[in-house]
Parts: structure tokens; sequence; C-alpha cells
């Protein structure tokens, strides 16, 4: 599959689950085992690892709707401080959704080399220079982003790991954050975006554009099938 497909069929699969919420998330689910089977297990390496950088943020998601959605108590002893049964629901379809699109982002990056990656956002964001945007340093610094991220990470867990005995939690945080944004600094200059060669991805066979189309129809009429079992 072309590259640039790939990365229509990834933002065709996030609209449709995130403005059908609970109601996709089966076909979407069913869709994204497909392509993992397909392309083989071996790709949910490193799934894990995305879905646990998260977990803070999935768990705010629960407790936001959990506990602030009207609706019947979880359990009566809780009393007025115990998350209710709607906002469970609500919640859990917003956390199964969310991981869904990150199970499809991590789809798309391990099926495609980098630099194919780079070339489909390039082409991608290409109306932008219609506006005066420079799409192709855009493009760069994207892929840039993607790349330098879980290298400051391991930065981060090694100085984590170093000594830093003897000092107040205040001043070893501070530490960590001027060590952190000095690695950013370095990282930037040395990568800087003309340095690195903007690839060719060549055409989109047009065949190929039914893919994007078709995605978008399974999970639409998929949509209206689980609907109608959940009524």
């Amino acid at each position: 599959m072309h590259p640039l497909i790939r990365l229509h069929s990834l933002l065709v699969f996030i609209l449709l689950l995130a403005l059908t919420g609970a109601a996709g998330l089966l076909p979407g689910l069913l869709l994204l085992l497909l392509l993992y089977a397909r392309t083989g297990m071996v790709h949910l390496d490193g799934l894990f690892t995305m879905v646990r950088r998260i977990r803070w943020l999935l768990l705010s998601i629960l407790v936001l709707y959990g506990w602030w959605t009207p609706g019947d108590p979880l359990w009566d002893g809780f009393g007025d401080h115990g998350p209710s049964l709607e906002g469970l629901r609500q919640g859990g379809a917003r956390l199964g959704v969310l991981l869904a699109i990150v199970a499809a982002v991590h789809w798309v990056m391990s099926v495609t080399e980098r630099d194919a990656l780079l070339g489909a956002v390039m082409a991608f964001t290409a109306p932008l220079r219609w506006l005066g945007i420079d799409h192709e340093r855009l493009a760069v610094r994207i892929l840039l982003t993607l790349e330098v991220v879980p290298r400051v990470q391991e930065v981060a867990a090694r100085f984590g790991q170093s000594g830093e005995g003897g000092r107040s939690r205040l001043a070893r945080l501070a530490a960590r954050a001027r060590h952190l944004y000095g690695t950013v600094l370095a990282q930037a200059d040395a990568t800087e975006p003309g340095m690195r060669e903007v690839p060719e991805i060549g055409p989109v066979p047009v065949w190929q554009w039914l893919v994007p189309v078709t995605i978008g129809l399974l999970l639409w009429y998929g949509v209206r099938a689980s609907s109608s079992l959940l009524s």
C-alpha cells in the first residue's frame, strides 16, 4: 500500500471513530485486528509501551467521566463520592476509542519506513504551500519530533537512574528539567531540517484511493450494524 494511502486511511479511521464513539468501537477494533493479522502480529511490539506513556491521560479521562457524570451510583456505599454507572460507561467508551486510535497510529508507524512516512506527510501537507507555509520544512519537523522524543525519553530514564542523592525532590526535578532541555536543544542543533533529504514516494496508483473510501464505508456500515444490535 502506498504510504500516502496509509496516511489518508488513518485519518479516515480516526475521524469516523471520533465521530461515532462507542458505536464505532467494535467495527474499528475488528478492522484493526484484521490489519495486524494481515501484516503480522510482530507489529504489536511497542504498542504496550505507547499505551503506557499515556496511562495518566487514560486514568484522567476515566475519573472525569466516572466521577463527574450524573447517574446511578456504582455502589451506594460510596455515597456522593463514588463514580456513576453512566459515567464509567461513557469514560470506558472514550478510553476504547482512544486506545483504538493509538493502535492505528502505531500500526501505520510500524509498517511504514520513516523516509516513506516523511514523503507521505510532505505530500499530504503540500496544499499548505498555497497559504505560504513551507510544507517540506513542516514535514521534516514532524518526522524529527517522532525520532527525537524516544531518544529524549531514554536520556530521561538514564538521568533518573544516575546519582541524585542528597538533594530535595524539587531540586532533583529542576536538575532533570535543565538536563532534558539541554538535550532537546542539542538534538535540534544536530538535526537541522535542511540536512534531511526529503524522499520521493512516487505517484499513487489510482485504484488505491479506493482503500480509504472502503475503510470509511466498512466503518460506517459497521456502526449502523452495531447500533442496531445495541438498540
